[in-house]
């Protein structure tokens, strides 16, 4: 997969709807509940960084935009159906990372740096 492939890839996260949950009021996509993320990720690293605490601000970035970036390969999987036993939660993680691996492993025989897609 290229560059323009991976920027497609972006985009389809806007398409991607996350299910369902006890208090949804609204439905929204992976892309904009990862921009919420991200913002309240910063609010959290600003006020760490101003009780004196040092923050890698890159590190916080990445973790924060690219945490449900699998999603582009398994959906959107409520939690509670993810988490319900270690067995299950295991293959998830399985599928998650085989899919970001094959992903990572075309990109980066294509010369592309591996560090622009890693997921949490």
């Amino acid at each position: 997969m290229g560059v323009h492939q991976y920027f497609k890839s972006l985009s389809d996260l806007e398409k991607l709807y996350r299910c369902p949950g006890k208090f949804k009021f609204q439905e929204h996509s992976v892309a904009s509940h990862s921009f919420k993320v991200t913002k309240i990720a910063q609010f959290f690293g600003t006020v760490e960084e101003q009780a004196g605490n040092q923050v890698d601000w890159k590190s916080l970035y990445e973790k924060a935009l690219n945490h449900d970036y699998n999603e582009l390969f398994t959906g959107d999987i409520k939690t509670p159906v993810k988490y319900a036993s270690k067995e299950l939660r295991d293959l998830f993680s399985q599928v998650e990372e085989q899919m970001s691996k094959k992903v990572c492993d075309k990109r980066v025989s294509k010369g592309i740096s591996i560090h622009l897609f890693r997921t949490v």
